[in-house]
């Protein structure tokens, strides 16, 4: 099942990282979006796949995500960048604003799935 299938679901949030987390500890506030495509986006453009810093922001206009990204941003990203996706029950959390989640009870997930830049599909506008 892939996460969009998930997402579909309506059952399940999504935590983007760049790092693989052994266990969330109950005081660790996560953050999670019932949209697939921002976690994927949280788990490629950060501190591990872009060592020499990064600028990216992510806004929801009516039902479609917009992905922005600094040029600089997006040249360190390559076919090798990948990241972490934790797919939670939404139950165990509350709605922080319109496309983000949060759980400070430390959460288990439901799993975790590898992904690369391969996976994240929607096209990034670069911002100046």
């Amino acid at each position: 099942m892939s996460l969009h299938d998930l997402e579909a679901e309506r059952l399940y949030v999504f935590h983007g990282s760049g790092f693989k987390v052994e266990s969330f500890v109950p005081t660790q506030t996560i953050y999670a979006s019932p949209f697939a495509d921002y976690a994927i986006f949280m788990a490629l453009v950060n501190e591990v796949n872009c060592p020499k810093g990064y600028q990216s922001s992510v806004h929801r206009e009516g039902t479609s995500l917009l992905f922005h990204a600094t040029a600089e941003t997006l040249a360190q990203l390559s076919d090798k960048s990948m990241g972490y996706i934790y797919v939670f029950k939404k139950a165990d959390f509350t709605q922080k604003d319109e496309i983000e989640l949060e759980s400070a009870l430390g959460p288990t997930p439901k799993c975790v799935i590898e992904i690369s830049r391969q996976d994240f599909l929607p096209s990034i506008q670069i911002k100046s």
